[in-house]
């Protein structure tokens, strides 16, 4: 699998040139509104009941969960073991609810297995010194990643989303990726500058080509970001929308 999937990313790390301007808004499908599907995939069935849950499934009903909420967000990271795949199908309930898990794109916290074990090809985030950008403040078990960092996008994309997407979820929910928001000047920690910026939409986009079919959630989507930040976070839903090579939405 971990070779399938070092093969995809490298497929789509090809760089196109075009510009988040040249995407018009019916490029930009995740916006405050709930996007509705009535099939498998991308989209949700419902607009809620939403649950997060980030325990394990042997501490649950897992039928009272599927059967009261039509969103589920879980952490399906097979080194944590909260999940396996049928104890997912279940909460899918034949296609009824969307499943998506937890994955941290903009930081890693070490209790994490792949925090200092990866396959061969990959560089484990302890070892990625260049991409560390320091402690995260009040989460002392997390380290902030520089989104542009090749060796972190690589790991997200052809290794951490690989995992959850084996274990059968529905899609992703992106943690931290606001970071792409922390421009000098904005007033937030750690600064991502534009190269940093552009990683953030590199990985979107690259995970997008590779799942056409999947939900994109962010975490803190819905929040007011810094002026500064507005264009990014506009260019991050057209990403996770139109799908394609690396480097293929671009903002400044």
């Amino acid at each position: 699998m971990v070779g399938a999937a070092s093969a995809l990313a490298d497929k789509y790390y090809v760089a196109l040139g075009a510009r988040c301007a040249d995407l018009t808004d019916k490029d930009t499908i995740m916006t405050s509104k709930t996007h509705l599907s009535t099939g498998p995939g991308r989209g949700f069935p419902q607009t809620g009941p939403w649950v997060s849950y980030y325990g394990r499934a042997d501490d649950l009903d897992l039928g009272r969960l599927a059967d009261r909420f039509r969103i589920i967000n879980i952490d399906a990271d097979p080194g944590a073991g909260n999940f396996t795949a049928a104890q997912i199908d279940q909460l899918k309930a034949g296609g009824r609810n969307r499943v998506i898990s937890y994955l941290n794109v903009g930081a890693v916290e070490r209790s994490r297995t792949y925090w200092a074990t990866v396959p061969e090809g990959f560089v484990a985030p302890r070892d990625n010194v260049k991409a560390q950008l320091g402690p995260y403040p009040g989460y002392p078990d997390e380290v902030w990643m520089n989104v542009g960092d090749p060796d972190w996008q690589r790991l997200v994309v052809a290794y951490l989303a690989p995992r959850l997407t084996a274990q059968g979820v529905d899609g992703f929910y992106f943690d931290n990726l606001e970071i792409v928001e922390h421009a000098a000047g904005s007033g937030q920690q750690p600064i991502c500058d534009a190269q940093c910026a552009q990683g953030g939409l590199d990985i979107v986009a690259a995970l997008r080509a590779a799942y056409l079919s999947l939900l994109f959630v962010m975490q803190n989507a819905t929040g007011r970001p810094h002026p500064a930040g507005h264009h990014q976070r506009w260019c991050l839903r057209a990403a996770a929308r139109r799908g394609g090579p690396r480097g293929s939405v671009h903002c400044r």
